[in-house]
């Protein structure tokens, strides 16, 4: 009577041990997102990057004067070579590129020697689209021969801050600088921006 005792707690055992193993492996297992699910879930928001505008493709790019990354982008372009004493009007577009903007305005002076004759002022816009330009004209006289520096001040101000980043526009009037004997012009980097006619 005992070996079979044996056989039959060794056999119990056996299918205790196979359906605990069942039940462990049922848990362990959950069933993965139907298709339908993976259709409905809600689609991750995209990164705030700006539409680009083919517009604004051949203009130049103003130089930063601020290490931080400007919410605004300052392009520009000109229609003629700068000349002294002559009018000269410089076409720029901001384009702002952080959808926190929520009013945008500049201000644009030029050096000494350098006369600002209109369009000293972008008065503020409210709401800017991101990625749309927003459209403004400077009109200046340089008064000789020189490197002059135009400079626009843009302000954009969000819900949380106001922000003002300068940016800088080289302008050439007539020949420039004449080049000294070594060949360089004088306190000038010859490999700096300037604007072009176009």
């Amino acid at each position: 009577m005992r070996p079979r005792f044996r056989i039959r707690t060794a056999g119990w055992l056996i299918a205790a041990a196979a359906s605990a193993l069942l039940s462990a492996c049922g848990s362990s297992t959950a069933p993965g997102p139907t298709a339908s699910q993976q259709a409905q879930a809600p689609p991750k928001p995209k990164p705030n990057v700006a539409i680009g505008d083919s517009s604004t493709a051949d203009m130049s790019s103003a130089v930063s004067l601020t290490r931080l990354t400007p919410p605004v982008q300052l392009k520009f372009e000109v229609t003629s070579h700068p000349q002294p004493g002559q009018p000269l009007q410089v076409d720029f577009a901001l384009i702002p590129v952080d959808s926190s903007v929520a009013t945008l305005s500049a201000r644009f002076a030029g050096e000494e020697g350098l006369a600002l004759v209109s369009g000293a002022e972008l008065a503020p816009v409210d709401k800017p689209a991101l990625g749309v330009p927003i459209r403004h004209s400077v009109t200046v006289m340089p008064g000789a021969n020189g490197i002059y520096e135009l400079i626009a001040s843009v302000t954009a101000v969000s819900d949380t801050d106001s922000r003002t980043n300068q940016f800088l526009v080289p302008v050439i009037s007539g020949v420039g600088i004449a080049p000294s004997a070594g060949g360089a012009a004088s306190g000038v980097d010859s490999s700096a921006t300037a604007v072009k006619p176009r």
